[in-house]
């Protein structure tokens, strides 16, 4: 609704190699210089009036460097404009549309013939005449092309885009929209209090006579008394703009400024603080000065809920609401269910922890447009499916680290793991030395510890000290919430893990985990590739029992990951942990969870509903989870035993696979039964 990018705007973008401020008064010169260059018209745009204009945005340079606000220098040009889908902005009642500018303008420039409307403090234009305009604006932009617009709205822009789409309709010419996007939209404001709250701050003692008059320098206008306006109405904004992430963003990014000390060294570092201080205030006063805001609230939002609120119906087309889940300015998160049940072509894209600045740089909103329903460049006719199994590419080392730092090192701290390995004779060495080389497919066969929890810690060990990391095949629950796609399990239009943790589809795709199937595996093995299969599945997995009891299928007409195996000339090693179940308190049974009345019936209807991992069983209920509560961190054990060569096996000879199943079998059994004799003499067991 109302701009808090005096600060946040700048705090919370994408660093950027153009701006590193050094003192609290650099802030505020560059707070606003961008107001600056967002009012620069560039070198396309057409005026409505001189307060009023819409702008088009250069995109980027080839090295990366914002363009569209170098006013002196000729920006670059962009031969591809006119074949590219058209978008326009529409930004919230500040009228410049700084929350989005320097996080996701560049991108929406790189794909769309991108534009965006800038509405000044000095106009009085109604509701009304700012829809009518918006809407000849969008009709020229389609004159002359068999393009289509996508119409982006962000909170009181998300309520204009809302009626602009409605009078298209009106006119029959809603086709030329290709999907409309609101941001935190402001068709929610008959739900809040401000239409109330806002004559009181409007009525209090401003310096806004001049306001509008006077030019706005980038120099601080530490001159000009602070008014009661300007404090508190950039207080009510602080408070409820950002939500509490963004706050403590901002808060360390000002503290860890390079001239900042805390507690402050002298006077004049408290001199400077306020000074800067005090000039954001004077600008919130200068870009959204009391009439204007009064103006925008009556004659805008109040205006446009009742005209638009009633007819949302009528919007036929792609629809996509980006909704902070934590907006206390206005009640978003519930404003995007309403409208998924109101519009009859809309989707939510819900932002986990993000207010009322939905649009930092947690989002990506090229990405969400691209990959909604509004398709503005036909990907669902034209884009190649996502292969999992040959698309996938290894993690960067930035993504590695972040791994380790906060999923691996974590556990490995609590569990101390230690690592054995076999060498071809059949002789254990400590540590992972003797895992075979890589010279065609490897799969390591496994039992599945409490949780999964060990696969972390394992792959990152072997991965640092042999180079070797297995895919894993995952149980299909895991890709219940995503589709594979090149996103691995990430919401499009999130840039980071939000919501997702440790152990998140997202965590278990960018790592290479694909569905367990009979056709993934395959192909893992045809294409000489790493995997690590756990037979005894999620029965495994969701047990507490310290016996570590292996579920694996009986060997009869079983042996088919040998065969498989066996056709592709794969190395096989067996991989026996303990420890992970020590770590856990069994509470409760499943057996004896089935038993207990009410409760067992819903139990064994939830494990029924779950998709099964073993394809050949169609009522399969492998997901039977005993009811466990973590205990005192117990050291883990893991042994990789002798390696098993299938490149003289006939794949064809099920008698000779079922033996090497048996096998392999025993191997993991053997090896948890000798990891938990041998454990007993660890003097570090229980450390």
């Amino acid at each position: 609704m109302w701009s808090f990018g005096r600060i946040a705007s700048f705090l919370l973008a994408a660093p950027t190699k153009e701006w590193t401020p050094q003192t609290p008064s650099d802030l505020a010169v560059a707070m606003r210089q961008l107001y600056i260059d967002l009012e620069n018209p560039g070198l396309r745009y057409k005026s409505v009036t001189p307060y009023f204009r819409f702008s088009h945005v250069t995109p980027p340079a080839e090295d990366g460097t914002t363009t569209w606000t170098k006013t002196t220098e000729k920006q670059s040009t962009d031969p591809s404009s006119n074949s590219k889908p058209i978008a326009l902005f529409l930004p919230g009642l500040d009228g410049y549309g700084i929350s989005a500018a320097r996080n996701q303008f560049d991108d929406l420039a790189r794909v769309f013939d991108f534009w965006r409307m800038t509405v000044l403090p000095q106009d009085r234009s109604s509701f009304l005449d700012i829809v009518d305009n918006v809407t000849l604006f969008v009709e020229e932009l389609c004159d002359s092309s068999t393009r289509k617009v996508v119409l982006i709205g962000e909170s009181c822009g998300g309520e204009l885009a809302a009626a602009v789409a409605i009078k298209l309709a009106k006119g029959g010419s809603q086709d030329i929209l290709q999907g409309l996007v609101l941001c935190n939209p402001a068709t929610s404001f008959d739900q809040t209090d401000w239409e109330a709250l806002v004559p009181v701050l409007t009525s209090l003692p401003s310096n806004s006579d001049n306001a509008l008059t006077q030019s706005v320098e980038v120099e601080s206008h530490n001159e000009t008394a602070l008014s009661a306006y300007a404090v508190l109405g950039s207080l009510i904004l602080s408070s409820l703009v950002p939500d509490n992430d963004q706050k403590m963003k901002i808060a360390s990014q000002i503290l860890n400024l390079p001239t900042i000390e805390i507690p402050p060294r002298d006077m004049g570092q408290l001199q400077e603080i306020w000074e800067a201080t005090s000039d954001s205030f004077r600008g919130m006063e200068e870009r959204l000065p009391p009439g204007t805001l009064g103006h925008r609230v009556s004659k805008w939002l109040g205006v446009g809920t009742s005209i638009v609120n009633g007819r949302l119906h009528e919007i036929n087309v792609p629809t996509l609401a980006v909704v902070g889940d934590e907006d206390t300015l206005m009640p978003s998160k519930n404003e995007g269910e309403r409208l998924r049940k109101v519009l009859p072509k809309s989707e939510t894209l819900n932002v986990p922890k993000r207010g009322h600045f939905v649009l930092d740089d947690t989002v990506n909103l090229t990405e969400a447009i691209l990959y909604s329903e509004i398709d503005p460049l036909g990907w669902k006719q034209k884009k190649r499916k996502y292969d999992p199994i040959l698309d996938w590419r290894f993690p960067s080392q930035e993504d590695i680290n972040y791994a380790t730092e906060n999923t691996v090192k974590p556990f490995e701290r609590a569990l101390s793991p230690v690592y054995f390995s076999t060498d071809a004779t059949g002789k254990r060495w400590k540590g992972l030395s003797k895992l075979p080389e890589k010279k065609g497919p490897l799969l390591f066969v496994a039992n599945h510890q409490t949780l999964g929890a060990d696969m972390r810690f394992i792959f990152s060990t072997m991965l640092k000290e042999t180079g070797i990391f297995p895919r894993g095949l995952a149980h299909p629950i895991v890709f219940a919430a995503q589709n594979a796609s090149e996103l691995l399990g990430r919401t499009p239009g999130l840039t980071e893990r939000i919501g997702s943790g440790a152990g998140g589809t997202f965590d278990f795709q960018q790592f290479g985990a694909v569905q367990v199937s009979p056709r993934n595996y395959y192909r893992m093995m045809q294409t000489n590739q790493t995997a690590i299969l756990f037979p005894g599945g999620a029965r495994e997995a969701l047990s507490g029992d310290r016996a570590y009891p292996l579920h694996w299928p009986p060997r009869g007409g079983k042996a088919d990951f040998v065969r498989t195996a066996a056709r592709f000339n794969a190395t096989v090693v067996p991989m026996s942990a303990i420890g992970m179940a020590d770590s856990f308190n069994t509470v409760i049974k499943y057996e004896d969870l089935e038993r207990l009345p009410f409760i067992g019936a819903r139990v064994k209807k939830f494990t029924s509903s779950q998709a099964g991992a073993r394809y050949d069983q169609k009522n399969e209920s492998d997901f039977k989870a005993d009811v466990l509560a973590p205990s005192m961190p117990a050291r883990n054990y893991i042994l990789f035993g002798q390696p098993v060569d299938l490149s003289s096996v006939d794949p064809r000879d099920l008698s000779t696979c079922s033996e090497i199943y048996d096998e392999l079998y025993g191997d993991v059994r053997s090896g948890l039964d000798l990891l938990m004799s041998a454990r007993q003499k660890d003097p570090f067991r229980d450390t």
